[in-house]
């Protein structure tokens, strides 16, 4: 049904619709105003929010929002959430590569591969180290250790 119609049936005027459509308008862009404000201030503390944490912040704040209308003003200040890019699992080229030297070997029986984990205090110069029997997980610098002791498996 069309606005006139609409205006004619309630015995209106449509210039009062359109002022009580302008007035609407005004308090939704004034509280817009506000949570803009608000988004804005709380991206810059806490730039790695999303909109559903943003959400929280603002209702923390004793505002009703939902996430669509946070999400909306969050593309309207252009803010963009800090996450992983892409390409973020590929290893840095001046990283040092270890192999894995346990490839084709076979455990076939208990004790034939073991493993450490050595712990180092930053305020101390003592180190702690366990030796754990794990089959197929061994560190290469334990390997190498024993590599360079020439001990061997009997």
């Amino acid at each position: 049904m069309t606005l006139s119609r609409q205006c004619r049936l309630l015995k209106v005027t449509r210039s009062v619709v359109s002022e009580q459509k302008k007035r609407l308008l005004k308090d939704v862009a004034e509280r817009d105003l506000i949570l803009l404000k608000l988004q804005d201030e709380e991206y810059t503390r806490h730039p790695f929010y999303g909109s559903r944490r943003m959400r929280r912040c603002l209702q923390d704040c004793g505002y009703r929002v939902n996430r669509k209308r946070v999400q909306r003003l969050i593309q309207q200040l252009g803010l963009v959430g800090m996450a992983p890019g892409p390409n973020t699992s590929k290893p840095h080229p001046q990283h040092k590569l270890y192999p894995y030297l346990l490839r084709g070997v076979d455990v076939i029986r208990p004790n034939q591969v073991w493993s450490n984990q050595t712990i180092r205090a930053q305020s101390t110069t003592t180190a702690m180290t366990k030796i754990i029997p794990k089959p197929l997980a061994v560190s290469s610098s334990f390997i190498k250790s024993l590599s360079a002791l020439n001990i061997r498996n009997h």
